[in-house]
């Protein structure tokens, strides 16, 4: 017998399972997925991925109505409104609302972030000629022709970033819109300060070879995890009554703080503005399914309408009362978030234990029963998977393909350190076999306290081939946490949080209490902002190719690195040179990501995500 059958059997037997026992398994058929999934699925594959200009004109026109106002008010103003001015859609079938845009598969650009691209591409667009490539990346990056994808401009429809297609009549507002952002964008900030740092010009040989494949003000946003724990605790109208209290508290006092104590006051009267964003938004798709309700003659579908009306009337104010009420306020959450800039790699975090207490009690109530719950799931992940980032060929075709990695945690241990495991979680897993879309994608927190029936339930969903749920040691996560922020003052308890903040990257979190159904809870989220910055998607094997090529990229010609002029004679010599050269990417690169993203930080500071 094989040693790695042996050592399974004593793993077996070591946990009271027989050989007996293991011929009496059998896996079970996967039910179908509900008919309201399957019937938005169905409109979902005939959509093209399509681009408009609602919410970036109504950012820019808040955006500059504000000019001087302080940059933390003025920005939360701006993307308030862009919330609040998005028209709402619904459609019959549905049970959870609200999208990116007006469209199911929607998506739009964000030149305050980077409008080079768009100005350079001006002429081109407004006489509907081929554009040019914004940089190497985007040339060398085949797009496929499926999926949704308008590769090619036809008839009234202009594609861009061979990915994105945006109608005839939009195109002079993209234009107009991105002509405000010339030389003050993000990227033309952060790329002005850039060019003071010796080896500049040694950077820009590297992103023209593609060695490294975007920058970091691509896709600021992400790679990290969503904290959800204030408007489940307050309800908008409890979070504004909360910042009148606190700007009655701190503005005008620095609280002994002379370099941020002063911004606490300004920060709290940023929250207000983008809260009464998040509110109008849930109310106005409240509005539109009362006025679908009013004019549906179909009894069922006007039920429906009604019952959407009613949650996202309540969401709009108060606190979730039900989980099909806590579920729409966290994909509002979500989908705000993403609408801040680009974004890739958002995680949802462990929503399975966020959403417990809801789940809990409507259960108990009778207020719903798990196939309901595991519908609205399905119906959950048809919502995440129609986000779209709206970046440049090169990030997302060439980088994401598609992806926008919304990462669902599952498992690890609770604040006690104990399995955190819960009912919904086995839920979560249910919806991911029934419901075979790419997003949300879930990883499991692997931790040998974690419940054997949920192990094998998570092992069947990964064998179904979907690339979900990914496995990793939650052990190992923790002791990671507590390496990285322990000099900060994270304890173990809060190393417990952690999850996955985008696809790999692991993300510091807390736990929060939630106080419902007379229970306190204490539930994980978030604690810092993306863990993407420095350095992105070096390809190594480019490294070598570097190596061998004397340091010139053989496609464009150009002397990336500098000549070794070695023969090579060792695979020893090739290592060390290989390192060599990486080491010399990875310094320049890293400064030069470090400028973006602060510069990001300062003048596009994120306001959905700083409601924690």
């Amino acid at each position: 017998m094989e040693s790695n059958e042996l050592k399974l059997q004593e793993i077996l037997k070591a946990r009271g399972i027989t050989d007996e026992q293991l011929k009496e398994v059998q896996e079970q058929d996967i039910p179908a997925a509900a008919e309201s999934f399957q019937r938005i699925m169905d409109i979902y594959y005939l959509l093209k991925v399509t681009a408009d200009m609602e919410s970036a004109y109504w950012y820019n026109r808040v955006w500059w109505e504000n000019d001087g106002d302080l940059l933390e008010v003025r920005r939360a103003k701006a993307v308030a409104a862009s919330l609040a001015h998005s028209t709402p859609t619904i459609l019959p079938y549905e049970k959870l609302v609200m999208n990116k845009t007006k469209h199911l598969r929607g998506a739009f650009p964000f030149p305050w972030v980077c409008a080079s691209f768009f100005n350079s591409l001006a002429e081109s667009l407004m006489e509907e000629a081929e554009a040019p490539a914004e940089n190497e990346a985007d040339s060398v990056s085949v797009v496929g022709a499926g999926g949704g994808n308008v590769t090619e401009s036809y008839g009234e429809v202009i594609s861009i970033a061979k990915k994105f297609g945006m109608r005839k009549e939009d195109i002079p507002v993209l234009v107009k819109v991105s002509k405000y952002w010339d030389g003050i964008s993000v990227e033309d900030i952060s790329t002005k300060y850039a060019k003071t740092l010796p080896g500049f010009e040694q950077f820009q040989n590297i992103m023209d070879s593609v060695l490294v494949m975007f920058d970091s003000f691509a896709i600021p946003q992400g790679r990290e995890v969503m904290n959800y724990y204030m408007p489940l605790q307050y309800g908008f109208d409890g979070i504004l009554e909360l910042c009148d209290e606190k700007i009655a508290e701190t503005m005008g006092e620095a609280g002994g703080d002379g370099v941020l104590g002063m911004s606490r006051g300004y920060y709290y009267a940023a929250m207000k503005e983008i809260v009464k964003g998040l509110s109008q938004w849930c109310e106005n798709y409240a509005r539109k399914a009362e006025d679908l309700a009013s004019r549906e003659p179909d009894e069922a579908y006007k039920k429906n309408y009604l019952e959407i009306a009613q949650v996202m009337h309540n969401i709009a104010h108060k606190r979730p009362s039900t989980f099909r009420e806590a579920l729409q306020m966290t994909l509002c959450l979500h989908l705000g978030v993403v609408n801040e800039d680009p974004q890739s790699g958002q995680s949802i975090g462990r929503l399975g234990q966020v959403l417990q207490p809801f789940y809990e009690k409507d259960i108990a109530d009778g207020t719903t029963i798990e196939e309901e719950v595991v519908e609205l799931l399905e119906l959950y992940r048809i919502k995440i998977t129609c986000i779209e980032c709206f970046a440049s060929a090169g990030v997302s075709g060439g980088v994401l393909s598609g992806n926008t990695f919304n990462n669902l945690s599952l498992g690890g241990q609770n604040y006690d350190g104990l399995s955190a495991v819960t009912p919904l979680e086995y839920l979560i897993i249910e919806a991911g076999m029934r419901a075979q879309t790419p997003q949300p994608t879930l990883s499991i927190l692997y931790d040998e306290k974690l419940p054997e029936d949920f192990l094998m339930k998570a092992a069947a969903c990964t064998k179904l081939g979907m690339d979900y749920p990914a496995w990793m040691n939650n052990q190992v996560g923790m002791n990671f946490m507590l390496r990285q922020y322990g000099p900060e003052g994270m304890d173990l308890y809060d190393a417990r949080a952690w999850c996955l903040g985008g696809r790999l990257e692991s993300a510091p979190g807390c736990f929060l209490p939630l106080e419902y159904n007379g229970k306190v809870t204490m539930i994980p989220g978030g604690a810092s902002p993306t863990c993407g910055t420095g350095i992105h998607f070096t390809g190594l094997p480019k490294v070598l190719e570097l190596v061998l090529t004397n340091g010139v990229d053989k496609r464009t010609g150009k002397q990336v690195f500098p000549p070794h002029n070695k023969k090579l004679e060792t695979f020893d010599e090739l290592l060390d040179q290989w390192k060599e050269y990486l080491d010399i990417s990875n310094r320049i690169v890293n400064k030069v990501n470090n400028i973006q993203m602060d510069v990001w930080r300062k003048y596009n500071m994120p306001a959905v995500n700083s409601l924690p």
